[in-house]
């Protein structure tokens, strides 16, 4: 499109017909582009061959600058949407991969006794607060277990006793199974306590089975002052 000078009216103004310009066709092209002008409203171009009033859509040149124009705000608007798109997906997938940092986090500071620094990325001990190795299960500088699963097992293997032999084996002599329900094997004694009075039935029925009664309780007996009760 040539240069030259345009005179144009809009169609709100029809009425009251209100003619603008001169303008140049750059004028011209940005007012089509911005929408300012459209294609109800009236043109007109003196120096050029139509020097009648027209409506805009029946000016090829000037309805294509219209359809470029349109095409591209739709092609800038599609952009953005999918720009927006684009950063609400990773702005989602941020807040996922923070949120599965702070989960090894937590399971980190449940499972060890070691304070841990995430910003440098360092591991202290809490007994002797010297450096360890990251995810260490003991300390290598103290020896203590770090671990909080294995120090618990560890503390429960190696704890004292709190039941007497000497007791567990009285009280079985006396009632069969009380020493095992004593030392915390409650289901031994429950088992031990009904099947010792059928034995000394059986052997009150049938007197040359006695020694063997007699035996079995001696068994129940020891069984009660000897053993672990944590494994049982």
């Amino acid at each position: 499109m040539s240069e030259q000078q345009w005179y144009y009216q809009l169609a709100v103004a029809i009425g009251d017909p209100k003619t603008v310009g001169p303008i140049d066709t750059g004028q011209l092209r940005a007012l089509l582009t911005e929408g300012t002008l459209k294609r109800k409203d009236l043109v007109m171009s003196p120096q050029g061959t139509r020097s009648q009033w027209v409506y805009v859509a029946k000016h090829p040149k000037l309805c294509q600058l219209i359809d470029q124009a349109k095409a591209k705000k739709r092609i800038e608007k599609q952009a953005a949407r999918e720009k927006e798109e684009n950063a609400y997906r990773e702005h989602e997938a941020m807040l996922e991969r923070l949120a599965a940092e702070q989960r090894i986090r937590d399971s980190w500071l449940n499972s060890t006794h070691a304070i841990i620094d995430f910003e440098n990325n360092t591991w202290t001990c809490c007994f002797c607060q010297n450096d360890v190795r990251p995810t260490s299960r003991k300390c290598q500088h103290c020896h203590e277990i770090l671990d909080r699963a294995d120090r618990s097992h560890y503390a429960y293997a190696n704890a004292p006793n709190r039941w007497s032999p000497g007791i567990a084996a009285l009280l079985s002599l006396l009632i069969p199974g009380a020493g095992q329900m004593y030392k915390g094997q409650v289901f031994n004694g429950i088992c031990w306590f009904f099947f010792m009075p059928v034995c000394y039935l059986i052997c009150i029925m049938t007197v040359f089975l006695t020694p063997l009664a007699m035996l079995i309780h001696v068994c129940c007996i020891v069984g009660a002052s000897q053993g672990d009760p944590k494994v049982a």
